[in-house]
């Protein structure tokens, strides 16, 4: 791949996640030439660093051996040091901050905030420390050209600045969220802006693993429009089910808010949009629980002042080889056409008739075609199964190069489809290879790519199966808002 196009990083990082893909949030993370690999122990850990060993040299990847560093208790990723005990901060990427001058314009302002802003969920109150830079922004706009407009530097503009890099000079370790225990929530509101703390409790101790705030949209500050109740509900609805969601989607969590009506949100009067959120709260396993604002003093203090931004962090060809079960080219399908399909998929009459041959009742029906004859009613009754199943299709069953087909035609190309008959005991690695190794398809995709060449009956339903199993797609695709059904509405 060259260097310098625009789309190479992307690229780059679906090869990536498609070489390591059966690892991947198992015991593996990647983000573009970053690989992680992590275990609870070291046997595991040596099994975990074969298969990626493995996984790359089946993709032609080669791995630099000074820039490889095996069985550490701490390593850095992406500007950060994890280790057993959490995340904290990179030394050598804030080192730079302890000599970091003044800023003198917009366009230093921002750079700073900017800098601090990946690491703000490390330091606590960050937007209350950060008011008086993020007040240097205000109205400014995107600065244009070479030049930056200039800046009047006051005494609390200096105190926020040297506070920040203290903060960030002595930033404390944030814990893992472990996903077999229930998780706590601290939400506040205030009129200028949402805060929440995402903590749970491991052995004895609650920590936190990360600090949440945003500041409000001008519709959200009008009084008129947003009481205290209402603000509260919105920063629970924005830490539950936008900041948090990935964390908190099918987990215990309790909430604790220092607003008491909202305790009672199943009972209180909602207009419009409040029912729209609580909706939205609907798919989530909550509890919420009052504390006095005095001891509320987690998410309290976030949500006094907006946070500056949500600041986000920003590297072979891939070998044709025929490899049973991985790799996917551009062979012939059973159709006789060349297409993209798993290599070992491919029709290969030799591997198919093996194949079938190992499937009592496909080798039973292959030997009845193979001799020009109709089974007998007997020899009908003493099916059972699929073998039963497939009889019923008797008017569509060939052989081509001795492997059973199913002949159809398609009424849309009108044109004669060739589909393969797969043994029982393959359905599942053809699944596998179809589903896995060509993108993590959607059900009716993955159903419309299998008709094409293959049958076997309830091919619908292994594959509706198959995918509501798959563990990388339950982790990282969307999942299917629950809504409420439309029914008519009778007039009184």
């Amino acid at each position: 791949m060259p260097f310098g196009l625009c789309n190479a990083p992307a690229t780059f990082q679906r090869l990536m996640q498609r070489c390591l893909g059966g690892q991947l949030m198992e015991s593996t993370l990647v983000y573009l030439d970053d690989v992680i690999v992590y275990s609870p122990d070291f046997e595991s850990h040596l099994q975990h660093l074969e298969k990626v060993f493995q996984a790359m040299e089946r993709y032609g990847l080669k791995l630099q051996p000074d820039k490889c560093h095996l069985l550490r208790r701490e390593v850095k990723f992406l500007g950060h040091c994890v280790s057993a005990a959490g995340v904290s901060v990179d030394p050598e990427k804030v080192a730079a901050v302890r000599e970091w001058s003044a800023p003198k314009t917009v366009r230093q302002v921002r750079s700073f905030l900017g800098f601090v802003g990946y690491y703000r969920r490390f330091i606590k109150d960050f937007s209350k420390i950060a008011k008086p830079l993020n007040q240097l922004l205000s109205g400014t706009g995107r600065p244009r050209g070479r030049g930056s407009p200039a800046i009047t530097w006051s005494p609390e503009c200096e105190t926020a600045f040297q506070r920040l890099k203290q903060e960030l000079l002595q930033a404390p370790i944030l814990a893992y969220a472990d996903f077999t225990k229930p998780f706590v929530l601290y939400t506040d509101a205030s009129n200028l802006g949402l805060g929440a703390v995402l903590a749970q409790r491991q052995e004895g101790v609650e920590r936190v693993i990360a600090y949440a705030s945003r500041s409000l949209h001008p519709a959200e500050r009008n009084d008129a429009n947003y009481s205290s109740f209402k603000l509260e509900l919105l920063a629970l609805k924005w830490a539950l089910s936008e900041k948090f969601k990935d964390y908190l989607w099918g987990a215990q969590v309790t909430v604790i808010t220092d607003n008491n009506p909202l305790v009672h949100l199943q009972t209180a009067k909602l207009g419009a949009v409040e029912q729209r959120w609580v909706a939205q709260l609907a798919n989530y396993d909550y509890q919420l629980q009052y504390r006095p604002g005095r001891e509320h003093t987690n998410a309290d203090a976030l949500s006094r002042l907006p946070a500056v931004g949500n600041s986000r962090s920003p590297s072979e060809p891939v070998s044709d080889q025929e490899e049973e079960g991985y790799m996917v080219g551009v062979v012939e399908a059973p159709g006789g056409q060349r297409e993209v399909v798993p290599v070992s998929w491919g029709w290969d009459p030799r591997r198919w008739r093996g194949r079938q041959q190992g499937d009592r009742e496909v080798r039973t029906l292959s030997q009845w075609l193979e001799h020009g004859r109709r089974p007998t009613p007997a020899e009908r009754q003493a099916q059972v199964g699929t073998g039963r199943k497939l009889l019923g299709q008797w008017t569509k069953l060939k052989l081509r190069d001795g492997v059973l087909c199913r002949i159809i035609r398609d009424p849309g190309l009108d044109e004669e489809i060739c589909q393969i008959v797969v043994p029982e005991n393959q359905v599942r690695a053809l699944l596998a290879a179809y589903h896995d190794q060509l993108g993590h398809q959607g059900q009716e995709k993955t159903v419309s790519l299998l008709r094409r060449h293959f049958y076997w009956p309830g091919l619908e339903a292994s594959v509706s199966a198959f995918i509501q199993a798959c563990p990388r797609c339950t982790l990282f695709k969307s999942r299917q808002e629950a809504r409420a059904p439309m029914v008519p509405i009778n007039a009184k």
